[in-house]
């Protein structure tokens, strides 16, 4: 935000709705989830025997509903996501659930092409996080009007590859980029 109003000469305001460790189906509107999906189905069955299980990974639209809905009488220039580590077990159906979930928020706000900025999850030591990285590139490729930001290479410190690099300036700095080269000029 502050280096998009340091380069356009114009405020910038940023609406936060975060919560760490959340799946992509609780920001899912309840029409996108509506839809079949069976990986999130299953987990679904296996989560709920789990009474300490977060409620807000239990259920559909969850923060859609708490959080999103609450900021849809704003205008928007565009989103940036930051999130996916709770789906990155399920690499394949992220492919077609995330542009599901772009699709959705586009719709709530009433305009197809507001762009959507993903961040690509950082250089992590665990099995499925490659396969995830590479959804997140198949959702980039495929999807109009979406941009992201890779961050594989702000964990660089041989073995410690923290889940969240701690070089954030890098992160801001490649959206803004994106920002400024498909929204600003």
């Amino acid at each position: 935000g502050r280096e998009i109003q340091q380069t356009q000469n114009i405020p910038i305001g940023i609406i936060d709705c975060s919560y760490g460790g959340t799946v992509t189906e609780t920001w899912c509107s309840p029409e996108v989830m509506a839809q079949s999906w069976p990986a999130w189905e299953h987990q679904v069955e296996q989560v709920r025997a789990q009474p300490d299980f977060p409620v807000r990974n239990k259920n559909a639209s969850y923060l859609y509903n708490r959080m999103v809905k609450s900021v849809m009488p704003f205008a928007l220039k565009g989103f940036l996501w930051y999130q996916g580590e709770g789906n990155t077990g399920r690499a394949e159906e992220q492919k077609e659930l995330f542009p599901a979930m772009v699709a959705g928020w586009r719709r709530s706000w009433g305009d197809d092409d507001l762009p959507f900025y993903i961040v690509q999850l950082a250089r992590y030591d665990a099995a499925d996080w490659h396969d995830f990285r590479c959804a997140q590139l198949d959702v980039w490729k495929n999807t109009p009007n979406t941009f992201m930001a890779v961050t594989i290479d702000l964990s660089k410190e041989p073995g410690d590859h923290p889940v969240h690099p701690k070089a954030k300036a890098p992160i801001g700095h490649r959206l803004a980029r994106a920002a400024r080269a498909n929204v600003y000029g």
